[in-house]
């Protein structure tokens, strides 16, 4: 899917959705969204342990079953998979319909090893909390950093944060030889900043802009990456962010993928799904000045600053927890199978 900053046209996350098949232009960013590939990460060509063998792609389609794009996914029961909700979002991915689960380290295989998509479940809270912002003289400002601003004049804006996003579902048929399930972080109250994480995807492998300047998508390969989960863990309760200096960054096509931790025995669990890259003030204002037309496509600074803030997944990675919403994710698990044919 698109690119999606995680506003709504401004926004407080580029949504990583699924792996567009087609450019998207400035207008439909709206920034967390489908998967996305992992930048810089390390591909993975067979599956050698239980997390890479618990990583799926999610495949989109329309009514005519043309596949729309990809998102990523894990394998939480034999017919269960945990992603991302603004992967199902009919608003972001006009015209998406159905879904397959498909099982191969690269999509676009000629005759790929899939599963027809039965039913999805997105968290009820998906997108539900907007972010307050301070709009004045064409600048946005973070009412949290600055509550001196509601006393000034100027208008107050809620953008969409892609809060609570979480989605559950649940695909036909049997699962595959050589595929294993993973754990779900269960704990609501840890506080996990500082750790290092290891997570997948099958989205962008390099920025939006390679070192010519040419758009590039590179999507469609599973990779893995490493990041390290920043010190605002606890101010959220459905997301967190990992940090911009990081090894490795989430982009687009690696939403819905999963952010492992490794435990005290060696164990690794979940801890949360890829969602978004995080917009700070600069990047906000950023997407203002492109949509107001002060976008000059002829002046090098002017693509720079458009390649380098609007454009870059290399921000810190916006991430939904697991851990608070575990009795969430396996309720909505049992309804799904309840449902489905020969369980």
């Amino acid at each position: 899917m698109k690119l999606i900053i995680a506003l709504t046209f401004l926004g407080v996350a580029l949504t990583l959705a699924c792996s567009p098949t087609g450019f998207h232009s400035s207008k439909d960013l709206s920034s967390p969204t489908d998967a996305n590939h992992v930048i810089d990460g390390e591909i993975i060509m067979s599956r050698a342990n239980q997390t890479e063998k618990s990583v799926v792609a999610v495949e989109l389609f329309d009514r005519n079953q043309s596949v729309l794009t990809y998102c990523t996914g894990t394998l939480i029961g034999p017919n269960t998979v945990l992603t991302a909700a603004h992967c199902f979002n009919s608003k972001l991915l006009p015209g998406v319909i159905g879904f397959n689960i498909v099982f191969e380290t690269r999509t676009k295989f000629y005759d790929p090893i899939r599963r027809s998509g039965f039913k999805f479940a997105q968290h009820p809270q998906y997108d539900s909390t907007p972010k307050e912002w301070y709009f004045s003289n064409g600048e946005y400002f973070d009412l949290k950093k600055h509550p001196e601003a509601r006393a000034n004049r100027g208008e107050i804006k809620l953008i969409p944060q892609n809060d609570h996003d979480l989605a559950v579902a649940v695909f036909n048929g049997s699962l595959p030889p050589g595929f294993e399930l993973a754990v779900i972080d269960t704990d609501a109250h840890a506080n996990y900043a500082g750790l290092v994480t290891q997570f997948y995807g099958y989205g962008r492998a390099v920025d939006y802009f390679d070192a010519k300047g040419r758009y590039d998508t590179s999507t469609g390969q599973l990779r893995k990456g490493t990041a390290i989960v920043d010190s605002d863990f606890s101010e959220n309760e459905d997301r967190f962010y990992t940090k911009k200096n990081s090894k490795n960054w989430v982009c687009q096509g690696d939403s819905g993928g999963p952010q492992f931790i490794t435990d005290r025995n060696g164990n690794k669990k979940i801890i949360g799904v890829n969602s978004g890259v995080g917009v700070n003030e600069a990047s906000v204002r950023k997407v203002t000045d492109i949509e107001n037309n002060r976008y000059n496509a002829s002046n090098p600074e002017s693509q720079k600053s458009y390649r380098d803030v609007l454009y870059s997944c290399r921000e810190r990675s916006q991430i939904a927890k697991v851990g608070a919403f575990a009795d969430w994710i396996k309720r909505e698990e049992q309804r799904l199978l309840s449902q489905l044919p020969g369980k």
